[in-house]
């Protein structure tokens, strides 16, 4: 099995979009590891022990990215990051959640 980080690097070189998103990011490893389809993933897998961490994904993201300049996100999102990272706290209470209609 291949370790987070060298497919989290893979899924940001293939696909330069990914670096900006974090959704389209997680998506594509799931994808990949064979938890998602082009739909769906079933809560069974979800559940899985072998079901890997959203925040695993986004730290190997940050690593990644820390580790080779090239495949940094875009400049926009990188002063979004910056800004959230600078509220700390602030958007995990306060960001507003409505249920999918």
């Amino acid at each position: 099995m291949k370790k987070m980080y060298i497919l989290v690097k893979e899924l940001l070189e293939e696909k330069p979009e990914r670096r900006d998103n974090d959704k389209k990011l997680i998506w594509a490893v799931l994808f990949k590891l064979g938890y998602a389809d082009t739909y769906h993933i079933r809560f069974q897998d979800f559940l899985d022990r072998g079901f890997p961490a959203f925040e695993s994904i986004t730290r190997a993201r940050r690593k990644v990215q820390q580790d080779h300049p090239e495949l940094r996100a875009s400049k926009f999102i990188r002063d979004l990051r910056k800004l959230k990272e600078s509220k700390k706290g602030y958007f995990a209470y306060h960001e507003t959640v409505e249920r999918k209609k």
